[in-house]
């Protein structure tokens, strides 16, 4: 339920804008800010959250996007608190379309319960310690991104009693995974058989060359793939991911050294043929190029006297058809004319009309004139600028 909603809400233009738009839900209290707009087709959301104190397990079955973005909450429970900014496209039921889901966000927890999360029940049985079915947290503080249909976690680092362990990886929108989990636990906290297991995988780590000591404190890698529901682990000892790490360090410097001093050497002899080459046909390169900037230039000036010929006989013809027709209408008033005083009377009429049709006849033909040799005139201008180079 929402209680104590309060803020502004601005609707114009086809959007929604939230401005401190604050609400108590899930046992907490969330703040919004951002837009719903709908000018797309498809509505489009930018959403900054700020929750504080939401119930992990309601925040789980309320908001579908936790069961994308964060799958780990349905075996969680407790309070987060913290902040996301997303971005979507959302489809016509009002969810996100996933391929068009990305953005951040951070969450800070205290006294986090996590029982029967698959990967750590996997765990509590390679290592035989039931306490990772049912493990107590205590404060928690990850930041993430999410964008291209996953969710990458950044380092973390959780405790739970004496032990801790410092995790990352990606979770996908599809609920595949991809975590490394570094886990330290005294000694002491393992049993017999727990023990037999570590004694396995310092045995494991000799038989491959490195040499591992346990101590009072056993640090254990842990690769987390497969998917949240369905989970695989690889275990090994922490020293012998750090001396596998350090090796292939050792070997892509190595191989980068080498192959940066082979292509320098291949880019100097390029480079030294390029100009021997570039030295040779320099003046013929020159010389094409002025040709085909000339014949560019030519071009332009021959298409655009063509064009000032066209509009210059077109305004002849039509000139032409001015002074025939009024001709043709002065000889038809003389003609029907009857009478001395009307034919003298028609004369005069016929030959104001044939001195009206000239002189439109004229003006036309002077306002194509000018209008061609415009075009003549910005036909050479683009010329020079091609023989300039700068077109």
């Amino acid at each position: 339920d929402i209680s104590n909603l309060n803020g502004r809400i601005r609707v114009a233009d086809q959007r929604a804008q939230l401005d401190q738009l604050s609400m108590n839900l899930l046992g907490g209290r969330l703040v919004l800010n951002g837009y719903y707009e709908t000018k797309a087709g498809n509505p489009d959301v930018a959403l900054s959250l700020d929750i504080s104190g939401f119930d992990i397990q309601e925040s789980f079955v309320t908001f579908n996007t936790m069961e994308v973005l964060a799958p780990v909450g349905q075996y969680a429970s407790g309070r987060i608190s913290g902040g996301l900014t997303m971005n979507a496209t959302l489809d016509q039921t009002m969810q996100p379309m996933l391929e068009t889901l990305a953005g951040e966000g951070n969450i800070r927890s205290r006294d986090i319960v996590v029982q029967n999360l698959p990967a750590l029940v996997r765990l509590a049985d390679r290592l035989d310690m039931d306490r990772f079915r049912e493990l107590e947290v205590g404060d928690v503080a990850l930041r993430f991104t999410f964008a291209d249909g996953k969710v990458e976690t950044e380092p973390f680092e959780i405790t739970f009693g004496r032990s801790d362990a410092i995790i990352s990886g990606t979770t996908w929108f599809d609920q595949r995974i991809d975590y490394v989990m570094r886990l330290g636990v005294p000694y002491e906290e393992f049993g017999t058989q727990a023990t037999e297991v570590i004694d396995n995988l310092v045995s494991q780590a000799a038989e491959r060359g490195f040499q591992v000591d346990p101590g009072d404190r056993v640090e254990i890698d842990i690769l987390i793939t497969g998917t949240v529901t369905d989970p695989e682990l690889s275990l090994d000892m922490s020293g012998t991911i750090d001396d596998v790490r350090d090796m292939l360090r050792d070997e892509v410097d190595r191989f980068l050294r080498d192959t940066e001093d082979r292509i320098r050497d291949e880019v100097d002899r390029t480079r030294e043929r390029a100009e021997e080459e570039v030295r040779e046909r320099i003046d013929e390169t020159r010389e094409a190029v002025g040709e085909e900037l000339e014949r560019r230039a030519q071009q332009v000036i021959d298409e655009a006297e063509q064009q000032a010929e066209n509009i210059r006989r077109e305004a002849r013809r039509a000139a032409d058809r001015i002074r025939r027709e009024a001709g043709e209408q002065a000889d038809r008033l003389v003609e029907e004319a009857e009478g001395p005083i009307a034919r003298a009377a028609a004369q005069r009429a016929a030959d104001s009309l044939v001195r009206e049709a000239n002189r439109r006849a004229d003006q036309l033909e002077e306002e194509a004139d000018n209008r061609a040799q415009q075009v003549i005139d910005e036909a050479h201008e683009r010329a020079e600028r091609i023989l300039k180079g700068e077109e």
